[in-house]
């Protein structure tokens, strides 16, 4: 088990590394993995997660140059075959080592997507990857042809949810879901065994996308709206060992909160 933790504030922070070893039951430190207080910036993680019954650790974010939000930027990714101590490019080129040779913002290679300042990208989304090691990732910001806007709440009125996917070539594609955000809430990705992804959006709107078309049309499956109130959570554990989607969500005006259970195919 990996545990990661940014040093520093938003900003002008660093991410490091601990791994628990469940034989002797502690936690040794692994070292920093992103230096972002070289520059005056920090990486806001999208996903630490490793391929679906597989050995490979991914790891995508993206950057904040200052406190606020309008200036997160860019989709930024590495990955790593030895337990997050030596990380790769996109094309797997070795780029950083934890502890001794840290990613930075002008590391070549780690930009796979770039997304301007201004554009209400909201950081800390989602990632997660598939039993063949595709990588799936959520964000949410504005469509292109939308001018850019310096104030986030407002920018945030005019954003949508994308599918930023990772191929098992290293190809990058991105696809509309086609739904709007609600304020400054995030989403999350559901992977089944069958590799249909599922996005679970605030309002509990639950769309699909299945990899027989390259993950190329998205489908509204149910929508609950005005009920819950926040982001809403899955069971990752559950839906890794049987096709179940847990989704735990906070009801409006209510100390209630549910667990609701969908089987995924």
């Amino acid at each position: 088990m990996l545990f990661s933790a940014r040093l520093g504030e938003s900003g002008s922070g660093d991410e490091y590394l601990w791994e628990y070893d469940s034989a002797t039951h502690s936690w040794t430190s692994i070292g920093k993995y992103i230096n972002g207080i070289v520059n005056n910036m920090n990486a806001y993680l999208h996903g630490l997660s490793y391929t679906r019954g597989g050995a490979r650790l991914h790891a995508s974010w993206c950057w904040r140059d200052t406190p606020d939000d309008t200036t997160n930027h860019d989709l930024d990714y590495v990955y790593s075959d030895d337990n997050g101590r030596t990380w790769l490019s996109n094309t797997g080129a070795v780029i950083g080592t934890t502890g001794t040779n840290p990613l930075t913002p002008n590391t070549a290679g780690i930009n796979v997507w770039p997304i301007s300042t201004n554009r209400g990208l909201i950081n800390q989304e989602h990632m997660a990857v598939d039993s063949v090691g595709r990588v799936h990732v959520l964000l949410s910001h504005m469509p292109d042809a939308q001018p850019d806007d310096a104030t986030f709440d407002s920018a945030r009125t005019k954003s949508q949810f994308f599918h930023y996917f990772r191929d098992t070539c290293g190809k990058w594609t991105r696809v509309a879901i086609g739904l709007p955000v609600i304020a400054n809430f995030r989403g999350k990705f559901a992977v089944s065994s069958s590799s249909n992804v599922y996005a679970i959006l605030p309002d509990l709107r639950i769309a699909a996308a299945s990899p027989s078309n390259n993950y190329a049309t998205w489908a509204l499956l149910t929508s609950d709206s005005g009920r819950f109130f926040s982001d809403p959570l899955i069971d990752t554990a559950r839906l890794l060992t049987e096709d179940k989607l847990t989704v735990y969500y906070p009801q409006k005006a209510s100390p209630n909160i549910w667990a609701l259970d969908y089987t995924v195919k």
